[in-house]
């Protein structure tokens, strides 16, 4: 993944707006989140035959109740702006390259994923909303909790 943002304003209650590159790197962007967004590498198995990317949920924070996939993305289209109450989530871009762009209190960051070997955890309170910048992108979701609509925030200073 690569940290392509980072803006840090006092008052979230606006409309966001997402700053260029600034300059920092994916650990210092993320410690603002204080552990509620992490990066964590898949295990891969290669060889001649390709690669065996390992799901191990025992190895996650959570052991995923749900998942679901987005296929066949138009470039350019955005997906989720929300947050959940409850329900904590693990993204993995399985084919072509997502723009996630997270915020919870006062921090904000954006982070391409572009690998089916990495994953990005988002805990419970952590808005999202997924740019899918290449023709045909999926997305890949396991979430900690079944589907309630109940549950989600749309406010981006959830925390």
């Amino acid at each position: 993944a690569e940290l392509v943002g980072i803006l840090m304003e006092d008052n979230l209650d606006r409309r966001l707006s997402w700053a260029p590159d600034g300059g920092q790197g994916d650990d210092e962007a993320l410690a603002r989140f204080q552990g509620a967004v992490r990066l964590i590498e898949l295990p891969v198995r290669a060889d001649e035959r390709g690669e065996l990317v390992a799901f191990d949920h025992t190895a996650w924070p959570f052991i995923p109740q749900r998942a679901f996939m987005v296929d066949q993305a138009p470039a350019g289209v955005t997906r989720g702006g929300h947050a959940h109450k409850a329900c904590q989530q693990m993204l993995v871009c399985t084919r072509g390259r997502l723009e996630i762009r997270i915020a919870r209190g006062e921090a904000q960051a954006r982070v391409t994923l572009d690998r089916p070997t990495q994953a990005l955890f988002l805990d419970a309170g952590v808005w999202s909303q997924q740019v899918y910048l290449v023709e045909g992108s999926q997305l890949l979701v396991f979430a900690s909790l079944p589907y309630d609509p109940q549950s989600y925030l749309h406010e981006a200073t959830a925390s």
